[in-house]
């Protein structure tokens, strides 16, 4: 497949903040959180918003756009997204539409978490120029790596035309699970496969996410306080992707899986927004559809 020629990024210079009140305050509320000198930033190697945002834009004018590759084209679009149809969403059908509009996406997929509630409440289909398909997000179990690391893998079942029955318990038979995502014409993408305690699984599955933002996140939680903290304080200088740029990571584990199951066969690899918006601390949504 084609691709963008993207150049390396500028170099990004740190810089030691000046002492202000808000400085100040935010360093008593870092200490608080035992990451004083994370949180004022010192004179460490951390780039200032500023710096970050300059490179970004400049990676966007150097950006060299792909030749055309006949019999394809490009769509923008997000895949795992959450409405309030989930358990731990708080996003409306409204919220994400306008984000999506705004995003100028042409596809959404939603992988709401299973309820019957998805097939009479939840988006699919035309919704002006933004095709919606219907998901549903399913778990297939649970590992523990270490004593605070648990990792909880999923499938999404992408373009589900029907509901489907779990057990009688509630519980879900994986491999009927998956013979009735293949009887619907459905795909089958393992989301967190890290998490993944039967690996046999990947063989009835289309694909794999080869990154997941929430994942990332995750093994990163020693970071997240100063993150939040960053964001908080700084509110109006983290609207757009400064503060993802500053959080992702590439996701190695996933790559390489990736790469050892297409030497022999197609195997799909997405990359899951795993969006919720979901978290609000003080009327501040720290993580919006739009971001």
């Amino acid at each position: 497949m084609a691709t963008g020629i993207v150049p390396d990024p500028p170099n990004l210079v740190a810089s030691c903040p000046v002492w202000t009140r808000r400085r100040f305050f935010q360093a008593m509320l870092a200490a608080g959180l035992g990451a004083f000198i994370p949180a004022i930033g010192g004179c460490s190697s951390t780039p200032s918003v500023g710096a970050i945002r300059e490179a970004l834009q400049a990676l966007r004018r150097q950006r060299i756009a792909p030749p055309p590759f006949e019999g394809h084209r490009e769509f923008r679009g997000v895949v795992h997204a959450h409405t309030e149809l989930s358990h731990d969403s708080t996003g409306t059908v409204e919220e994400i539409l306008k984000a999506a509009g705004s995003a100028k996406l042409e596809f959404l997929v939603t992988t709401d978490h299973y309820t019957p509630r998805i097939f009479t409440e939840g988006l699919d289909g035309r919704r002006g120029s933004l095709l919606v398909v219907r998901g549903v997000e399913i778990p297939l179990g649970c590992t523990r790596q270490g004593a605070l690391t648990r990792r909880c893998a999923s499938v999404l079942a992408i373009g589900l035309r029907g509901p489907l029955v779990p057990g009688p318990d509630g519980e879900w038979d994986l491999d009927e699970l998956f013979k009735g995502l293949r009887s619907q014409g459905a795909l089958a993408i393992i989301a967190h496969p890290r998490g993944l305690l039967n690996q046999s699984y990947f063989r009835y599955a289309d694909g794999l996410e080869i990154c997941d933002l929430a994942d990332t996140v995750r093994d990163r939680r020693v970071d997240v306080p100063r993150f939040l903290l960053k964001f908080f304080m700084d509110y109006d200088e983290y609207q757009d992707e400064i503060l993802l740029s500053l959080i992702v990571e590439r996701s190695n584990w996933n790559l390489v899986e990736w790469d050892r199951f297409t030497k022999t066969r197609r195997f799909i690899g997405l990359a899951g927004n795993d969006a919720h918006q979901n978290l609000s601390v003080f009327g501040r949504q720290a993580d919006p559809y739009a971001l």
